[in-house]
């Protein structure tokens, strides 16, 4: 957290200048949202067609899956993952509430970002 608040006070984010952070906020979500649309396209493409050819694989019994296994190990990432999740939940939520007007205008931007059709 003190990183992310050195970095925008070298900046020259603070909260007295409510338009800087607007317009910061604005074209930071705008990228954001609009690199997430692009990247995720793709990445949904590649899972989806990797999901098809295992299944095809699977099918013609090129391979063969212990689901069990698979079961347990993602049942065991899931739970560390909820035991560490929390540090940067209240960190976002921090911030945000410091910094509303730059958390607002970066959400606007997002998802202006993803709405673009280019």
């Amino acid at each position: 957290m003190q990183r992310i608040r050195s970095s925008l006070q070298s900046m020259g984010l603070n909260r007295e200048n409510k338009v800087q952070q607007l317009v910061i906020g604005s074209v930071a979500g705008f990228a954001t949202g609009y690199l997430a649309m692009k990247v995720g396209k793709k990445v949904a493409f590649l899972v989806g067609g990797s999901i098809i050819l295992f299944q095809v694989a699977q099918i013609r019994g090129l391979t063969s899956s212990n689901w069990e296994d698979a079961q347990n190990r993602a049942r065991s990432v899931t739970d560390s993952l909820k035991s560490t999740g929390g540090s940067w939940k209240e960190s976002a939520k921090a911030f945000a509430s410091k910094n509303t007007c730059f958390a607002a205008s970066f959400v606007g931007g997002f998802l202006i970002g993803v709405s673009c059709k280019h």
